[in-house]
């Protein structure tokens, strides 16, 4: 529970932040794959390895596009 409620946390940031639609988008779907892999991985107990590392993985993509785009955003000024 508490793996969503920072999924749900960052998501939230990110919705509020000014950063590029286009990024926001990405961020938010990355976001909404973790949050559906991670519960995922109790139903398909063969997979549950591969649905964690994906689950863990997502939000460090997500996290890796918000700075990457805050970066370019600083380049520009």
């Amino acid at each position: 529970m508490r793996h969503v409620m920072r999924i749900l946390h960052v998501a939230f940031r990110v919705l509020q932040s000014q950063e590029a639609r286009v990024t926001k988008l990405k961020v938010v779907i990355l976001l909404v794959l973790a949050m559906i892999a991670i519960p995922a991985a109790h139903l398909a107990p063969a997979f549950a390895i591969a649905f964690w590392a994906v689950g863990a993985a997502l939000p460090l993509a997500a996290i890796l596009l918000i700075v990457r785009e805050r970066r370019r955003m600083a380049r520009e000024r």
